[in-house]
């Protein structure tokens, strides 16, 4: 649905992130789940690398603030609870990787 509001992104490594969430959307850190007003350039974000499957600590490379107005996707489950915009990247382990322990 579209949405008009404040969108947050972080960039970690040297690869440029797209994709945003909104205000409410809270991220993993080390020191556990926090709001986008919480954290800083010197938060270790929870990331999985991708190659690896493996989770690690990163610090931001970047982080943007800026007023968005377009399409978001509402997530949610047992687990999760995110507004997202159309480019954002998440990782998941599908229910054929569990059963199969492809992970």
């Amino acid at each position: 649905p579209p949405h008009k509001g404040m969108q947050y992104s972080v960039k970690l490594g040297e690869e440029t992130i797209r994709g945003c969430v909104d205000e409410e959307t809270e991220i993993l850190t080390r020191d556990g789940w926090k709001r986008w007003n919480e954290v800083d350039m010197e938060t270790y974000f929870v990331t999985v690398n991708v190659k690896t499957k493996e989770i690690e600590y990163q610090k931001p490379k970047g982080i943007t603030i800026q007023d968005h107005e377009g399409e978001m996707y509402l997530f949610t489950g047992r687990s999760v609870d995110a507004f997202l915009t159309p480019y954002h990247r998440t990782p998941y382990i599908s229910q054929w990787d569990r059963r199969n322990k492809n992970f």
